[in-house]
C-alpha cells in the first residue's frame, strides 16, 4: 500500500517512480504481472461529524498490465471510466456521489478532486456552488 498523497488508484502506482530508472522497468513488470487490483480512498468530513471515504477501484482489465509495464500508468484513468461497467469507480465519480448524497461539502469533495477543472465544471453543471473557493 502506497498512502502517500497519491489521491488515487494511478497515483498509487506511480509507488514505482520513487526507485532508481535501473529498477522501474522491472518493479512495474512485477506489479503489471501480479497486480490484480486496486482500491484507492481519501477521508473526507462529514457534514454531520466524522469521516467517510470516498474510493477509486480499478481492476485489472486486458489493457492494464500492458500500460503498467509501458510506464503509461495516466491512461488508466480512462481505464476506470471505460470499466465502469464491470464496477469500476473513479475518485471524482466517488467523490461527487458522496457530495449528491449531502454527506460532504462542495467544498470538501473539490478540494479531493483528482481532476479539479473537470469536477469544476461538473458542480457548475449541477447547480452546485463552490463558497470558499
Amino acid at each position: 500500500m502506497y498512502p502517500a498523497q497519491a489521491g488515487g488508484a494511478v497515483g498509487g502506482i506511480e509507488v514505482v517512480a520513487l526507485f532508481s530508472q535501473e529498477e522501474q522497468e522491472a518493479i512495474r513488470g512485477g506489479l503489471a504481472e501480479c497486480l490484480q487490483a486496486v482500491v484507492a480512498q481519501q477521508l473526507l468530513r462529514r457534514k454531520a461529524g466524522g469521516r467517510v471515504a470516498a474510493l477509486e477501484l480499478l481492476f485489472r482489465p486486458g489493457a492494464m498490465a500492458s500500460m503498467i509495464r509501458d510506464g503509461k500508468t495516466m491512461q488508466l484513468t480512462s481505464s476506470i471510466q471505460m470499466g465502469k461497467a464491470q464496477g469500476m469507480l473513479a475518485m471524482d465519480d466517488s467523490l461527487f456521489t458522496l457530495l449528491g448524497d449531502d454527506v460532504v461539502t462542495p467544498e470538501a469533495a473539490y478540494e479531493t478532486a483528482i481532476d479539479k477543472a473537470n469536477f469544476r465544471d461538473r458542480l457548475e453543471g449541477a447547480s452546485i456552488p463552490l463558497d470558499a473557493i
